[in-house]
Order: structure tokens, then sequence, then C-alpha cells
């Protein structure tokens, strides 16, 4: 094994040590793209990036479902963690597994570290990880956006947001399924947070300036940002709206810009323009679903939303 002399990374190819020592520690990424920003430390990356990215290209395709990538490894990933089920890494301090041990890292940093070491210059933003920081600079303060949708005019500043705005939005793909309802979600974190918070009623994350609680800690500070300091940082390239929540600037947009309701319900007149909404439409006025129930009183609610709005007026 090739040990880098910085850090604790190794790998049994020496090429692969070395690449990782000019980009990590030197810095040194000698390989341009001529069409956006993204720079590289190898040749072969370079050309990975622009075959994905701007020819969109994906030559590598899965024989059990329609995934495709423009990487071999990229598959084998998806083959191994969505149809073979590994996971062999485990988290010491939790029941998270992972198909990868830079997954497990990655899982510590987010949400067992309080560590952010790395802050924004623009703002009072901070990270527990750099591809954090970068990614938040590029979509909130330089307005990047290159990744593009081929099936509408959605945009993001990465790669990873637009295959999942495809999987959801287009093709509808979410196999992760809650065995108490009809839930379903895109990945294993999203389900785990529903059956967390729905079904389990565990909500370790709690305010300190109201009684919101939730499952996850990224939800927490959203609710704080949003809530308590008023913190709206999307902003809408046409027209004056902003909001706390990307997800709530592309409902704007495409609701009172694109006028895009897509989604149609089978037993009213009611469309959406995502599915999500639709979902939660029939389970609040076809189906009478209340799942959050109120801790101190017999009330249920069909959102979150409605619940702290009665907590607040009865309670509060």
């Amino acid at each position: 094994m090739f040990v880098c002399p910085e850090c604790d990374f190794e790998s049994a190819h020496q090429s692969r040590t070395k690449a990782h020592f000019k980009e990590v520690h030197e810095k040194i990424k000698s390989f341009k793209c001529t069409e956006c920003e993204y720079s590289a430390v190898r040749k072969c990356h370079l050309r990975q990036h622009i075959d994905a990215i701007h020819k969109k290209l994906k030559p590598f395709k899965c024989t059990e479902c329609e995934y495709s990538s423009a990487q071999n490894t990229a598959l084998r990933q998806h083959v191994n963690a969505i149809h073979k089920k590994l996971k062999p890494f485990k988290c010491k301090e939790c029941d998270y597994e992972a198909l990868l041990p830079s997954y497990i890292k990655r899982h510590v940093q987010l949400v067992h570290s309080l560590s952010k070491p790395f802050q924004c210059n623009h703002c009072e933003y901070a990270a527990a990880l750099k591809a954090q920081l970068l990614e938040h600079i590029r979509r909130v303060h330089l307005k990047l956006k290159p990744s593009k949708c081929e099936f509408c005019k959605y945009s993001a500043s990465n790669n990873f947001q637009v295959k999942l705005h495809i999987r959801t939005v287009h093709k509808k793909i979410k196999p992760f399924k809650c065995t108490k309802c009809k839930f379903s979600a895109v990945n294993a974190s999203k389900l785990k947070e529903h059956v967390s918070s729905v079904h389990e009623k565990i909500r370790p994350f709690k305010c300190d300036q109201c009684e919101f609680s939730c499952a996850e800690r990224n939800r927490l500070k959203r609710h704080v940002d949003a809530v308590h300091k008023g913190l709206k940082p999307y902003q809408c390239h046409e027209c004056d709206y902003t909001a706390s929540r990307k997800f709530s600037l592309a409902y704007h947009i495409r609701t009172v810009h694109e006028k895009l309701k897509r989604f149609k319900c089978d037993r009213c007149e009611y469309a959406a323009f995502a599915l999500s909404p639709l979902t939660r439409h029939i389970q609040l006025v076809h189906e009478k679903l209340k799942p959050y129930s109120c801790h101190k009183c017999d009330f249920t609610a069909g959102t979150n939303d409605n619940l702290q709005h009665h907590i607040n007026n009865v309670h509060g």
C-alpha cells in the first residue's frame, strides 16, 4: 500500500496516492475545463467531467434498472448499494451503514461532529466539509448552475442535484418504501428520517427558541435560519421573491413564472407542479391522513406546519 505522507490516506496504486497528495495537500489542479470553472489533478478526471457534464455521455448502463453512469466505478457502486444491498462499513456511533469508508467519514462529519471549520468569506455560513462550502459559494453567491436537466428547464450547481431531480420528478423513482404507510423516499436517510419523526416520534433536535423539534440537525438549522433569523438566501431571477429554502424558490418559479402543473389528481381537479404536493394533497384531502400528533393533547394534523401552529396557539 502507498501511504500519503501528510494524512492517513492509502491506496494500492502509487499514481492515485500522488494524485491525492497534489489535490488535497498541494492544491494543484493543472487540468482546466474550457467550458466551466472545473479543474482537475489528472487529465482523465477532466475527460470524465467533460463527458459527463457537458457531453452528457453515460455509456455504463445497469442491467437491472434504468440507471446509467459516465463512470464504471459509479455503476459498480450503484449495483452494490441498490441491487446487492452491500454495506460492509458501519458507523461506530449509530446504526448507519455504507458501501464505502469515505461515506462513513462524511456521515460522521455531517451528523456526529459539531465542528464546522470551513467558514464562508461572504456570509455567516459554515460547513463541516469543504465540498459543502464550495457548493454553497457556487449556489448562493456566484449563482452558478452549470448542470442542466435534459427534460426541462431545471438547472443546478452540481450534477448530483440534477440526477436527483430527474429521478424524483421525471422518472418518479423512489425505491425506499415505508412499511407502515404509503410514504416512499429517494434515499435511505430520508426514509429513516420519516420513520423516526412520523411513526416513532423521535425528534432529538430541539429548537432553543420555540417548541419545534425534528429528526435531523440540518432541518433544525433550516428552521432557525428561516423562522428566527429570517434568512432568505434564495433569490428569484425574475422578480423580487426570496425564499429560505431552495425547494420554495423552485416551487415559486414553476407555479408563478412557468405555471407548470403537470401532476394531476385522479380524484378531483387539483393539479401540482411536483409529485410531493400531489401526494400530500391526496393524503390530506382524500385519505384524511393526520400523521402528526401533539405531545400535549389528542390533536392530530396533516402537516407539521399545522401542528406547530396548534402548539403555538393552544399551548404556547
